[in-house]
Parts: structure tokens; C-alpha cells; sequence
């Protein structure tokens, strides 16, 4: 009787530079007999990149399959979940330039601040504003500081909810606007590495 060893493959791991193979226990999770899931977590794999320029590599289940028969062939793999997990290169940390970080900054306010004066520009925000004023007060003012000042907090205080941050701590964050982004670029990015692996070997399904 065959033994089933079901096997789930991580989506992604980064290794570091000079690393040449894998160990299974660090791309995928086991589930089956100990004494025979024991041998295979220590099993490595080789990995090798194109290129210097190439930090990416991705690992198929054949690839583990066929090491795994290579150790006993009476082993019944099944695999759950993804097929392919994708292997990076650590990326060597550099320290940004303050005066680059300063230009980005200085960059993206002004055009920030650019882009919220045209809207009020646009919309004449000055009279909405002073006709609130009057509603709220009876009296008619060349600069209602008592909506203006209010208002201007609340755009800020507002992109700070927006954006999921604050100067208080969390118990529990929840991701934001721009962790969703990134992670649907991330999952983009997998599914078309994926499709190129599955280009270079002739897979007639891609």
C-alpha cells in the first residue's frame, strides 16, 4: 500500500544571494507519516539563476515530485494548493539619500497641495464656504476661518483614516489602500513570472 504525503507549496520565499539549493521544509509544509516526512524536509533542491540581472526563479511540483521518486517511489504525493511557489534573491539593503528622500517629498507635497488648491479653485470652495458661515451664523465674512480651519484638519485627519494611519496604537491593523494595492501587484507579478516559466518549458496550456 502506497503511503500519502500531502504536500502544500508556499506561495513565495526569498534566500539569500549566494544560496545555490533549497531545503523542501523551507518551501513547502508536510502533512503524512513523521517517519517518513522527516527525510524529505531535508532534502534540498538546486536552484540557478539565468543571470545576475534575474533574481527571480520559479519551482514547479514536478521538480519536487520527481526528487521525491528519486528517494522512494513508493511514496503517493498529493499536493494542495499552489502548484508553484516563487523563489527571490535577498536584494541588498541600501541606505536612500536624504537629499533623494527630501526631493520625493518636497515633490510630492507641492503637487499634492497643487492639486487640492485647483480643486477648490474649481469649485469655488471660498464662497461655499462663507455662504456656510452665513447659514451658521448670520453674519457675512470675507474669510470664515471658523469653516476654513475645521475643514483643512478634517482633509488631513481624513487621508490619515483613509491610508490607516495614526498616532495611536493598534491592537490590530488592518491593511490599507496601499497594502491591497501592493499585494494584488504581488499576486499580478507571480501569475505572470508563472506564465513565463510555463512558456520557456512549451507548456501547451499557457
Amino acid at each position: 500500500m502506497q503511503e500519502i504525503i500531502y504536500i502544500r507549496l508556499r506561495k513565495k520565499i526569498t534566500i539569500p544571494k549566494a544560496k545555490e539549493s533549497v531545503s523542501f521544509h523551507h518551501i513547502a509544509s508536510f502533512i503524512g507519516n513523521e517517519e517518513k516526512i522527516a527525510p524529505l524536509k531535508q532534502m534540498t533542491i538546486p536552484i540557478s539563476f539565468p543571470s545576475k540581472h534575474i533574481t527571480t526563479f520559479i519551482l514547479d511540483s514536478f521538480q519536487l515530485v520527481e526528487k521525491i521518486m528519486e528517494y522512494d517511489e513508493s511514496l503517493f504525493i498529493q499536493f494542495i494548493g499552489p502548484t508553484e511557489v516563487l523563489i527571490e534573491q535577498e536584494k541588498n539593503p541600501k541606505r536612500p539619500s536624504i537629499f533623494i528622500l527630501t526631493g520625493i517629498w518636497i515633490t510630492l507635497f507641492v503637487g499634492a497641495v497643487m492639486t487640492i488648491m485647483n480643486f477648490h479653485f474649481d469649485v469655488n470652495m471660498q464662497e461655499v464656504h462663507t455662504k456656510i458661515h452665513y447659514l451658521l451664523t448670520g453674519e457675512k465674512v470675507k474669510h470664515p476661518y471658523m469653516i476654513q480651519i475645521p475643514y483643512a484638519i478634517g482633509i488631513g485627519v481624513g487621508m490619515m483614516l483613509f491610508l490607516n494611519e495614526s498616532f495611536f496604537p493598534h491592537k490590530r491593523k488592518e491593511p490599507s489602500p496601499i497594502d491591497i494595492e501592493m499585494f494584488r501587484y504581488e499576486q499580478t507579478r507571480k501569475s505572470y513570472l508563472e506564465k513565463q516559466e510555463d512558456e520557456k518549458k512549451g507548456d501547451p496550456t499557457s
